[in-house]
């Protein structure tokens, strides 16, 4: 779509001199510093509806031909994504008639946007976690477990936790994997403590909307983590002193 608008659009020699040097290039030379006002007079925008009803048009032309790409994901939501996402729980929040931002209101509201079956089927539907799109669709903006303490103890509103929380910054690709790879360990377990391991999703509750976790597996009586040493020093951290495995007493899971 950008690139049809902009194939429509004159080109730079029919309405300037090609040649022509910009007001901004001037400063620091023959200028000290521009004003808007000296780059020209404001122009007044107004909303396009030939564009709206373009965007019409391809939305309605990606459901008739069952299209699965990423633009149709933020215009045909299921019942999942309408009513357990936080970014479709926030745009209908403030489209709201009278509503308000009051970030107390928008947890009561998502509380009863979200029901019980909706978090069970979502559950079951992002079993497989990182390989399924609706596992990072509804984590994000959500404080999960492994960013609890993260959280407790955060004291900005705008720093590198926040961003983590937002999806701007991700986790380093080493140890990502790290922990793929360690998620085989699970079989092992298995195997020695004679226990079988139910592999689950995402696990949402509609009384904490903000909130989310993912273990790697439960049984009847324990939720089952993978803890990944980042380094080989940390390794100490899980053993005791006789070398025998034990539970790191120091990380975040026990907050």
């Amino acid at each position: 779509m950008w690139l049809h608008r902009r194939s429509e659009e004159p080109s730079p020699t029919e309405v300037a001199c090609y040649w022509a040097k910009s007001k901004l290039s001037k400063v620091g030379s023959s200028i000290k510093f521009l004003t808007l006002r000296d780059l020209g007079a404001e122009e007044e925008l107004s909303s396009d509806e030939e564009d709206l009803l373009f965007l019409q048009e391809v939305v309605k032309k990606g459901i008739e031909n069952t299209s699965n790409s990423q633009l149709l994901k933020y215009f045909v939501l299921n019942g999942i994504n309408e009513h357990l996402g936080l970014y479709q729980l926030l745009l209908k929040f403030v489209e709201r008639p009278g509503g308000t931002s009051d970030c107390t209101e928008f947890l009561n509201f998502c509380s009863q946007q979200m029901t019980v079956d909706l978090c069970s089927e979502a559950a079951i539907k992002t079993t497989e976690q990182s390989a399924s799109s609706l596992w990072f669709d509804l984590r994000f903006g959500r404080i999960t477990a492994s960013k609890i303490y993260d959280a407790a103890h955060c004291k900005k509103s705008d720093g590198s936790f926040v961003n983590q929380i937002l999806g701007v910054t991700k986790v380093p690709v080493t140890e990502a994997l790290r922990g793929r790879k360690l998620e085989e360990v699970l079989k092992g377990a298995e195997q020695k403590l004679n226990v079988k391991f139910k592999r689950v999703g995402l696990q949402l509750k509609p009384r904490y909307p903000i909130f989310g976790a993912s273990p790697d597996a439960l049984t009847d009586d324990y939720v089952v983590e993978i803890n990944c040493p980042q380094s080989e020093k940390n390794i100490c951290n899980y053993l005791t002193k006789n070398k025998e495995i034990t539970a790191n007493k120091v990380t975040d899971v026990f907050f």
